[in-house]
């Protein structure tokens, strides 16, 4: 081989290997360039996350404070409707006796009068 072919063979692996740099370059990079689209659009997402669920726990606090104040808002209601029955139970009636009307003698039957019959 003379000094010429020795030139051109150089040459052409320097063209060869050039574009294969540009084309590994061009292919990597838009790889690249996508994995970094990618990250940003899932960072953006995360952090959207976040704010999105700092928000539903301070909804959620509000909730159980304001379900707090109903319940104890309900229990004097209730305390009140209470007093109230109390004070204002009715009188037991003399024509029950000594029991209510819910109550049983110890048998488990009422106490009943038979009446005569009427013609």
């Amino acid at each position: 081989m003379d000094a010429q072919q020795w030139i051109v063979a150089a040459l052409a692996l320097l063209i060869g290997a050039g574009g294969a740099w540009g084309g590994a370059s061009w292919w990597f990079g838009r790889k690249l360039k996508d994995a970094a689209t990618n990250k940003e659009r899932l960072d953006a997402a995360r952090h959207l996350a976040s704010q999105q669920a700092a928000q539903a726990r301070k909804q959620i606090e509000m909730l159980q404070q304001e379900m707090a104040e109903m319940r104890l808002a309900a229990q004097r209601r209730s305390q009140r409707a209470e007093a109230q029955a109390h004070a204002s139970a009715p009188a037991p009636l003399p024509i029950f006796g000594a029991t209510g009307p819910g109550e049983l003698p110890g048998d488990g039957f009422p106490q009943t009068q038979i009446l005569p019959r009427k013609r």
